[in-house]
C-alpha cells in the first residue's frame, strides 16, 4: 500500500470511509500477449477485511508474477468495495519496487 491508501483505509478521509469488515482493496496484475489476448490475472489484496480478517499491508510483499511469464507486457488495475456511483473512493495508489524481468 501507498501511506495515502494505507491512512485512508485505517482512518477513512474526506473522500473514503475507513474500511470495516467484508471491505477489500486489490491490486490486480493482468498479462497479454504482443497480440493483446489474456494469459491471466493475479490477484494481491492491499486491504482485506473479509472473513475475520483486517489486513492492511504496510510492508514490502513479495508477490510471484511467474504466472504471467509468457506476457509480452502487463497491465495493473485497481478495485474496492468502498465506491459510490462515480468510482472508487478508495485512493488508487500502490507502491512497486524490485521488480524482475528476463528477456524472451
Amino acid at each position: 500500500n501507498s501511506t495515502y491508501a494505507y491512512l485512508s483505509i485505517k482512518d477513512g478521509d474526506s473522500m473514503a470511509k475507513k474500511f470495516v469488515a467484508g471491505d477489500w482493496f486489490k491490486l490486480t496484475i493482468t498479462g497479454y500477449t504482443s497480440s493483446k489476448a489474456k494469459i491471466g490475472n493475479i490477484d494481491f489484496y492491499l486491504a482485506d477485511f473479509r472473513d475475520g480478517k483486517s489486513i492492511n499491508i504496510n510492508t514490502w510483499q513479495w508477490v510471484d508474477l511467474s504466472s504471467l511469464n509468457n506476457a509480452s507486457y502487463i497491465e495493473f488495475s485497481m478495485s474496492s468495495t468502498n465506491n459510490n456511483t462515480s468510482g472508487m473512493l478508495t485512493p488508487s495508489y500502490f507502491c512497486l519496487d524490485g521488480i524482475t524481468l528476463t528477456q524472451k
